[in-house]
C-alpha cells in the first residue's frame, strides 16, 4: 500500500469493491476522491489479502484512471469476481476459489489482527460461502469448505473471547437468504455453547443453522417476499421449505440425523401449532428449538420493507411475551442473558 498520497489531475471511472478479488494482485492503480481531488490509495502490483479486501469494502467509492482502463478490463474478465469468492460459471473454479478462501481465513485468524477485523473477515467469508450454497445446483453444499468454516467458528468461539454482541454489531441486516442463514448459525452456536451443548452438538447446531432455510431455493421469490398476507395455498407452499431443505442436505451428503432433524423441525412450536409435523414440547429436538429461537430473533431484527426492523430489546420482548407457548422459555431466558 502506498503511504504517500499524491494529488493528481486526471480522468477516472468508478470501481466497486466487489470487483476487487481477494488473493489477487491488482495490475492497476486505485484512487479515492478527496475534497481537493483524487489521491492514490493502492498502487499496481499490490496483493489483495482478505484483510485488505474487507477494508476496501468499507469505502463507498473507489476509482481507476482511464489510462488503465484496458488493464482493468482484462483483470475483470479474468476473475469475474463477486464478494470474497470468485463466483464463475464452472463448478471446478468455484470449488477451488472457496477452498483457497477458507484456508486463507484460517491462516489470517491466526495472525495478529484486531477483534473487529477478525469478525469482519469471518462474516464476509461466511456470507459469500452461503451465497455460493444458495446459488449452486440443488445438492451442491461445498461440504469440505463448510467443515473448514465450522471448525474456524468453533475455534474462535472457544478461545478468542469474542462475544456474540460484538458479532451482532457487525452483522448485516439485509433481508436475503445468505445473510439470515449465517446470522442464525452464529447466534445458535453461541446460544448452544451457553446451554452447555457438547462440542459435537455445537458443530451440528451451527451447520443446521447454515442450512435451515436452504429449502427456500424451491420457493417462488414473490411468495417469499410478499408484503401482504399470504393466501392459504401460498402459506402451504412456504411450509414445505423445512422438508425441502432437510432433503437437500441429506441428498447433498450430510447424513447426520441431528442436523437433518434440526432443519426439518425448526418451525415446530411447543404447543403443536408449528409445521411440518405439528410436534409438541419434548418431541421437538433441542437443536431444532435453538434454531427456531435464533431464526425468529434474527428475522425480527432484520430490515423488512413492510415494517422496518425491531431492536434487539423489542424482538426479545415479543418472543418472551407473545411467543412463550411456541418458543422454549428456558432458551429465551438464556438468549436474553447472553445478549445483555
Amino acid at each position: 500500500m502506498k503511504l504517500e498520497k499524491k494529488r493528481i489531475n486526471q480522468n477516472f471511472i468508478p470501481l466497486l469493491a466487489d470487483e476487487i478479488v481477494a488473493d489477487s494482485v491488482i495490475p492497476f492503480d486505485i484512487y479515492i476522491k478527496k475534497s481537493h481531488g483524487y489521491v492514490i490509495m493502492l498502487e499496481a502490483g499490490t496483493s489483495i489479502t482478505l484483510a485488505l479486501k474487507a477494508k476496501l469494502s468499507d469505502i463507498r467509492k473507489l476509482y481507476v484512471p482511464k489510462t488503465m482502463l484496458s488493464i482493468y478490463g482484462k483483470y475483470s474478465k479474468e476473475y469475474q469476481s463477486e464478494d470474497e469468492f470468485i463466483i464463475v460459471t464452472t463448478v471446478s473454479k468455484l470449488d477451488k476459489s472457496i477452498d483457497k478462501s477458507c484456508r486463507e481465513l484460517r491462516r489470517y485468524l491466526a495472525g495478529e489482527v484486531s477483534c473487529k477485523e477478525k469478525i469482519e473477515i469471518i462474516l464476509s467469508c461466511g456470507y459469500a460461502l452461503m451465497k455460493a450454497c444458495f446459488k449452486a445446483d440443488e445438492n451442491q453444499l461445498f461440504l469440505e469448505h463448510i467443515e473448514i468454516y465450522t471448525k474456524t467458528l468453533l475455534y474462535v468461539v472457544g478461545v478468542s473471547g469474542i462475544k456474540i454482541k460484538q458479532f451482532i454489531a457487525l452483522m448485516q441486516d439485509e433481508n436475503c437468504n445468505e445473510v439470515h442463514a449465517l446470522n442464525v448459525a452464529i447466534l445458535a452456536l453461541y446460544l448452544a455453547k451457553d446451554l452447555k451443548f457438547r462440542d459435537d452438538e455445537l458443530s451440528h447446531v451451527f451447520k443446521a443453522g447454515l442450512f435451515h432455510d436452504l429449502g427456500n431455493k424451491f420457493i417462488d421469490y414473490e411468495i417469499l417476499n410478499q408484503h401482504g398476507k399470504l393466501s392459504a395455498d401460498q402459506f402451504k407452499t412456504i411450509q414445505e421449505h423445512p422438508r425441502f431443505g432437510a432433503d437437500m442436505v441429506k441428498e447433498g451428503g450430510i447424513d447426520n440425523v441431528n442436523i437433518y432433524e434440526a432443519i426439518l423441525y425448526h418451525h415446530e412450536n411447543l404447543d403443536g401449532s408449528g409445521y411440518p409435523m405439528g410436534l409438541k414440547a419434548s418431541k421437538i429436538p433441542k437443536n431444532a428449538q435453538v434454531i427456531a429461537l435464533c431464526d425468529v430473533f434474527n428475522a425480527l431484527t432484520m430490515e423488512r420493507s413492510c415494517r422496518g426492523s425491531y431492536s434487539s430489546f423489542n424482538a426479545l420482548k415479543i418472543i418472551k411475551l407473545e411467543m412463550k407457548r411456541q418458543i422454549n422459555p428456558l432458551y429465551t431466558n438464556e438468549l436474553i442473558k447472553m445478549l445483555h
